[in-house]
C-alpha cells in the first residue's frame, strides 16, 4: 500500500517546498484581486517567515514546482507565452539570480503548455514533457530552449490519463516522482519511475492521502531528507504537506498476522 501521512495544512495557494539545512524554501501561487504570482518565502525550522517577496506579477505566474540541478535551484512555473501564436508556456526561474527564462522547443509546441515535469538529468535541467508516450527534452539555461532527447515531438497530448505533478529525483536505480491522473472526474496521485535510460518502468496505484472523499488529489512538489520522501499537494481545496510511507507486501502480512494474533491472545469477555 502507498500512503502519505499529512503533517501539516497549508494556506493560501499552492506552495512548491524544498529544505536546505534547517530552512524551508517556499514558492506559493497566489491570486489576488484577478492578478496571479509567485510568493518566496523563506521559513526557519520552526516554520517562522524570515524573509519574502513577490516574483512573476506581469507574467500572470502560477504553479511553481522546484528542482535542483547540481545545487542550482530552479522555480519551474507557468506564465503568459511571449511567443506567437501561444498563451501560456513553461519559464523557469533560477533562485537566488536574475535568470528567468521561457521554456520552449522550435517547432511543435501548443497554444497552451504545461505539466512539465522538471528533473536533474545527468547535471542538466530536463524535462518530461509527456509520459505516454514518455517524451524527455533537455533545456538550455542561458537560452531557454530544449532540444528532444526521449522519444518524438510534437506529440499528441490531448485525453492524456498520467500527467506531471512533482519533479523527479534520483532514487539510485530510478528516476522518480509523483504525477496525477484524470479519469472520469477524478485527480488522483501515482508514483512514477524512469530508468536511467529513460524508459518508462511503472506507474503506481493510487497513494492515498487518507482524505479519501476528496475527487481533488494534485501532487505540486516533492523533496527528499535522508531516507525520507514529503510532498506538497492540493487535495480537496486544501494544500497539505505529507510524508510518503510505502509498505511493502511482506509488511502488510506481517501487520495483518501480528493483529491476528493479538487479538486470539486477548482473554475472553
Amino acid at each position: 500500500m502507498l500512503c502519505f501521512r499529512i503533517e501539516k495544512e497549508i494556506s493560501p495557494g499552492d506552495r512548491a517546498i524544498l529544505r536546505r539545512g534547517d530552512h524551508y524554501i517556499t514558492y506559493t501561487g497566489i491570486d489576488v484581486d484577478a492578478k496571479k504570482f509567485i510568493l518566496y518565502e523563506l521559513f526557519d525550522d520552526s516554520w517562522n517567515s524570515m524573509e519574502k517577496r513577490m516574483i512573476g506579477e506581469n507574467l500572470r505566474a502560477h504553479a511553481p514546482t522546484l528542482v535542483e540541478v547540481r545545487k542550482r535551484l530552479f522555480v519551474v512555473f507557468l506564465g503568459k507565452s511571449p511567443f506567437k501564436d501561444q498563451s501560456e508556456c513553461v519559464w523557469f526561474y533560477e533562485h537566488g539570480t536574475d535568470n528567468v527564462k521561457p521554456v520552449f522547443v522550435p517547432h511543435g509546441m501548443r497554444v497552451t503548455e504545461k505539466n512539465w515535469a522538471p528533473f536533474d538529468y545527468r547535471g542538466s535541467l530536463a524535462f518530461v514533457y509527456c509520459f505516454d508516450p514518455l517524451v524527455v527534452f533537455t533545456c538550455d539555461t542561458d537560452t531557454g530552449k530544449c532540444s528532444v532527447i526521449k522519444g518524438q515531438f510534437p506529440c499528441n497530448t490531448s485525453g492524456l490519463t498520467i500527467k506531471g505533478g512533482t519533479s523527479l529525483w534520483d532514487a539510485g536505480e530510478f528516476y522518480e516522482g509523483f504525477v496525477q491522473s484524470k479519469h472520469e472526474g477524478l485527480r488522483m496521485t501515482h508514483l512514477v519511475k524512469i530508468t536511467k535510460k529513460l524508459d518508462m518502468s511503472s506507474v503506481s496505484e493510487p497513494v492515498t492521502y487518507g482524505r479519501d472523499e476528496e475527487d481533488t488529489q494534485v501532487p505540486l512538489s516533492a523533496w527528499t531528507e535522508g531516507d525520507k520522501i514529503y510532498i506538497t499537494a492540493t487535495v480537496g481545496r486544501t494544500c497539505v504537506m505529507a510524508e510518503f510511507q510505502e509498505k511493502t507486501w511482506s509488511e502488510k502480512v506481517r501487520d495483518m498476522l501480528s493483529s491476528r494474533k493479538s487479538s486470539q491472545s486477548s482473554p475472553p469477555r
